[in-house]
């Protein structure tokens, strides 16, 4: 049984296994743009005690890729036909642009407080 791991680094290996789970071989890096089917792919044991090793330090990681087996299909030549409701014309909107003004300067703090007091100033005067 052969399946695909992906590296950390982002590469794709396949390493094949026998039923009991033992790994008998592997091949890669692979494209990951251009994968077919893992059976398709000669393992050998190579490189096989460096992905055991990846494996033990989670590294590697299975994958089960969409594997496209054909071409995707190519887009329709035929002309469309066209609708009998006239077509209306474009909508177009108007949007209004604010004018950018700048921005009012702030009284400094003295001013601030002098109009705070001039605003309360009656609360000092009021009798009950």
């Amino acid at each position: 049984m052969k399946t695909f791991w992906q590296h950390t680094n982002g590469l794709v290996y396949v390493v094949e296994s026998d039923s009991f789970g033992t790994m008998t071989g592997a091949a890669g890096p692979l494209d990951i743009g251009n994968l077919r089917d893992p059976s398709e792919y000669p393992c050998a044991q190579g490189i096989l005690t460096w992905v055991k090793r990846a494996i033990v330090e989670r590294q590697l990681c299975r994958i089960n890729p969409k594997i496209v087996k054909e071409p995707p299909p190519s887009p329709c030549t035929t002309p469309k036909t066209r609708d009998a409701r006239p077509a209306s014309p474009p909508r177009q909107e108007v949007l209004g642009v604010k004018a950018r003004q700048p921005p009012e300067p702030q009284p400094d703090n003295k001013q601030r407080e002098i109009t705070n007091r001039q605003k309360f100033d009656w609360s000092s005067t009021y009798h009950l």
